[in-house]
């Protein structure tokens, strides 16, 4: 977006404290509600059965700041350990962070729900929580628009708008089709897919309205991840030009 690449594109809700940081870009709507398409797991054999076990140890996510980072600090942070009551280690993405499981560098990995069925039906990995029970009101993806495409050519984000939910409300009423085509997409197995949907289908906004506890929530994990030193103000982050969207409009 910076070097006007790309007019549009999805990013993290944690993304949008970089929109006070002077990114050339703005959220244009919300995409996704609480995380429950992120779910920490660990190797199949691992001494870890449950969250409790999970004091302490080495878990692994994206990049400094990232959703996946915020999520293993909030579990510590829920379970009354502290922010630092599991030790995250930035590894990078899934093939990394498979190779450190194996020579047991990290203990544990955060990253998407289907990935982490995926992988347990492999029984490689096991899924030990997702998101959900530490996560009350948050945005989890949203999309974003240069300034120069939302003053400028307004009617190009409405139409990439329009086209995503109607295509979300095409999903939620047609679980089945959803189904095949995204292991067909993703090269999953159906039956991961089919597990990953009833878990997931319940995250993506109807209407891509930004809900106000959850960008209050939003703004509070910008200053428990040291993105930023205060809170900043809603039109620095995100326009509500765009939004409610009507499917099937």
């Amino acid at each position: 977006m910076a070097a006007d690449g790309i007019d549009i594109g999805i990013g993290s809700g944690p993304g949008m404290a970089f929109m006070a940081k002077g990114a050339p870009a703005k959220a244009v709507a919300a995409m996704a509600g609480i995380p429950t398409n992120m779910a920490l797991m660990v190797s199949y054999n691992s001494s870890i059965k449950s969250v409790d076990d999970l004091k302490g140890r080495r878990i692994g996510v994206t990049t400094v700041g990232s959703l996946t980072d915020w999520i293993g600090k909030r579990i510590g942070v829920v379970k009354g350990w502290g922010p630092r009551g599991i030790d995250i280690v930035a590894i990078g993405g899934m093939e990394p962070a498979r190779a450190a499981m194996k020579v047991k560098e990290i203990d544990g990995y955060i990253s998407s729900l289907e990935s982490g069925f995926a992988l347990e039906e492999a029984r490689e990995w096991r899924v030990i929580t997702t998101a959900t029970p530490f996560v009350d009101h948050f945005i989890t993806h949203v999309f974003f628009a240069r300034k120069e495409v939302i003053e400028k050519r307004p009617q190009a984000v409405r139409a990439f708008l329009q086209a995503w939910f109607n295509t979300i409300a095409f999903m939620k009423a047609n679980k089945a089709k959803t189904v095949d085509i995204t292991a067909k997409v993703l090269n999953l197995s159906p039956a991961v897919i089919d597990r990953a949907y009833d878990e997931e289908i319940g995250i993506f906004s109807d209407d891509g309205v930004f809900d106000p506890k959850a960008v209050a929530a939003l703004k509070q994990s910008f200053i428990e991840m040291g993105l930023l030193k205060g809170i900043p103000d809603d039109k620095v982050m995100f326009t509500t030009q765009f939004v409610p969207v009507k499917a099937g409009m």
